[in-house]
């Protein structure tokens, strides 16, 4: 399971669509304009008018015989949906097939106990913002990953690739929710960091860490000293270029991007020269989803052959979900 990273050469249903967010145009001009027979363009068209992406209108053009069939764009139809869901944010941005973000929504510290009631809220609140625009949505299934190699993020054959929050961290026995124990998700989730720190939240973990208080640098350190195992973990199986940590805690914490890294780098051969870069993020959950929306958007080789495929699997829940639209009603 493989997701494109960079931008692929445009399909014909791209340039329609580049073409026509200049000004409406009929099937000729618009044969002639892309260089396309009347039957590609046909089988293109028919993609984007049966998702309303593309919508006809008629000319006002005075003249005998049929009237001119103009095409022009959708504004109101979404194309792509793209959701971040972690234990602390929610966060989803649904995308135009142009790429124009129509509607966003961002929940800080949702209410919801579980991940699909999380989920759930998050998606009435985005619902919400694109019913009030008049934003019309058709959506179908997709799933994102987290590993990146050769610009392709990486999902694995189920879509459960980078799930290094669930790797056990020696002399760790707290139980995880997944079932496990040890998991570094236990040492380095908010939740996680906030109970060990004798916080309630973030606030009063930073609060307690500029206090110099033992107990929060404490828990500061165990999460940093386990990140840095587990990438230098990871690391050592698949040698990447560069490592991007991101999140609240790095958000709050700038200084633990140099501790992770300094973990991680303990666990590497010394023998040898790695030339890893340890990096924060630099987009924000909003922006993130807009990613997730990207990448649903443009599946490629075997992600678009599934979608054809006429049995479709269920979909794998993941901190980053891309979800196409295009599908059945929703």
């Amino acid at each position: 399971m493989h997701y494109p990273t960079r931008h692929p050469l445009p399909t014909l249903e791209d340039r329609i669509v580049a073409h026509l967010s200049l000004s409406p145009a009929t099937r000729s001009q618009l044969c002639e304009a892309l260089e396309t027979s009347r039957t590609n363009l046909g089988r293109a068209l028919t993609t984007l008018l049966d998702e309303g992406s593309v919508v006809p209108v008629r000319s006002n053009a005075p003249g005998r015989g049929r009237p001119t069939q103009l095409l022009t764009l959708n504004a109101s139809a979404a194309h792509a949906v793209g959701l971040l869901v972690t234990r602390t944010s929610c966060a989803a941005v649904m995308l135009s097939r142009s790429g124009t973000v129509l509607a966003a929504a961002h929940i800080v510290s949702p209410v919801s106990p579980t991940l699909l009631e999380c989920l759930e809220q998050t998606c009435k609140a985005l619902s919400a913002s694109a019913t009030s625009q008049g934003i019309d949505v058709r959506l179908s299934g997709g799933v994102g990953g987290c590993v990146v190699s050769d610009f392709r993020l990486v999902g694995g054959a189920r879509g459960l690739a980078g799930e290094l929050g669930h790797i056990t961290v020696a002399g760790n026995d707290a139980l995880c929710g997944c079932g496990k124990r040890g998991c570094v998700e236990t040492l380095a989730s908010v939740p996680a960091l906030c109970e060990r720190a004798g916080a309630r939240d973030l606030r009063e973990l930073r609060a307690a860490v500029h206090a110099d208080d033992e107990r929060a640098l404490a828990a500061l350190e165990g999460a940093a000293r386990a990140i840095g195992y587990v990438l230098g973990s990871a690391a050592l199986l698949i040698n990447p270029k560069a490592i991007i940590v991101a999140g609240e805690t790095v958000d709050t914490f700038p200084q633990i991007k140099e501790d992770i890294a300094a973990h991680m780098r303990a666990e590497l051969l010394p023998v040898m020269e790695w030339d890893i870069d340890v990096v924060t993020s630099s987009l924000g959950p909003l922006r993130a989803a807009q990613g997730c929306a990207y990448i649903a958007a443009h599946p490629s080789g075997e992600d678009a052959d599934r979608e054809r495929a006429p049995h479709r699997g269920g979909a794998t829940a993941s901190p980053g979900v891309g979800v196409r639209a295009g599908g059945e009603r929703s």
